[in-house]
């Protein structure tokens, strides 16, 4: 017979509105256990050194961990989808980040590497192109790094 004794099973009651909120989609599960805003920050940030460790089948998880957490955060999304498309997993990188983009249309970041995973694909070019166009024509003047970029792409294109 083991000495060892079993952690205490320990229920947490949530109010009955939050769960149907939850249910309904209205509450996230971060919501719902109460999880700090800083505690989401910490979980990304170590998805993203994961990444830069090249741990990418980690940071996958950690950013899929996030999804489940926020679903309706775009960049919970566009770090996904990042993770996803340096794992190679063009299809569900690309299910990501357009998600991402129905959340938030005016993530730069988030449409420039969707136009980037477009133009490595083949037969998608155009699609590439209209969304570097977009992201272009909604940021003129700006000099942010990433509009740069897009630009760069598209005079490499005509």
């Amino acid at each position: 017979m083991s000495n060892h004794t079993a952690a205490p099973f320990v229920v947490v009651p949530y109010h009955p509105a939050h769960l149907a909120e939850f249910v309904k989609g209205d509450r996230t599960l971060a919501e719902l256990i109460k999880m700090p805003r800083a505690k989401l920050k910490a979980l990304a940030a170590k998805g993203y050194q994961l990444l830069a460790a090249d741990q990418v089948d980690r940071a996958v998880e950690f950013f899929r961990g996030l999804v489940a957490l926020d679903p309706y955060s775009a960049w919970n999304h566009t770090a996904l989808g990042v993770a996803l498309l340096r794992s190679d997993a063009k299809a569900d990188a690309e299910k990501h980040l357009r998600r991402a983009l129905v959340i938030n249309p005016r993530a730069v970041d988030t449409r420039v590497t969707l136009a980037e995973l477009l133009l490595g694909s083949k037969g998608r070019e155009a699609e590439g192109v209209a969304e570097l166009e977009h992201v272009v024509r909604e940021n003129i003047g700006s000099n942010d790094s990433l509009v740069v970029r897009a630009r760069m792409l598209l005079s490499t294109r005509k």
